[in-house]
């Protein structure tokens, strides 16, 4: 494995069992979409990192015109580990605003903000990510 820090990143096979309901509903300007979930990883060589996770999505775009669009998203997860006897709250909010500027080319920006609170000792984390792009398409 690579040691990042105090984690260990290595090529653990695991099976996922997940579930998942979506609800969406869409207007010519306003598209709204809710999506709540429960998943189960299960390690098969090793157990430690077995996991439960419950948790939901929630996004929401709204097009000011044809080619301007801002978006926004919540994502809420609750996740138990129960051989370390460890519980993770991770909640995620981003907005963006995409523009088309032609048939092939538009531009990106979002803002990002992530937050996890763990009962494990520096596995909390307080997060902001800031992303500008410019996208080609064929």
């Amino acid at each position: 494995g690579i040691v990042t820090g105090q984690t260990v990143v290595g090529p653990q096979v695991y099976l996922e069992r997940r579930g998942e309901l979506a609800y969406a509903w869409r207007s010519d300007r306003l598209t709204f979409s809710l999506a709540p979930y429960y998943r189960k990883l299960s390690y098969v060589n090793d157990t430690t990192y077995d996991q439960v996770g419950k948790g939901a999505n929630v996004g929401l775009d709204y097009k000011f015109r044809p080619t301007l669009l801002l978006s926004a998203y919540v994502n809420g997860e609750r996740l138990r580990y129960d051989t370390l006897n460890r519980l993770d709250r991770t909640v995620s909010y981003e907005v963006a605003v995409t523009d088309q500027r032609t048939v092939h080319w538009s531009w990106r920006v979002s803002f990002l903000h992530q937050q996890r609170h763990s009962d494990a000792a520096g596995q909390s984390l307080h997060e902001n990510r800031i992303y500008v792009g410019v996208i080609f398409r064929r």
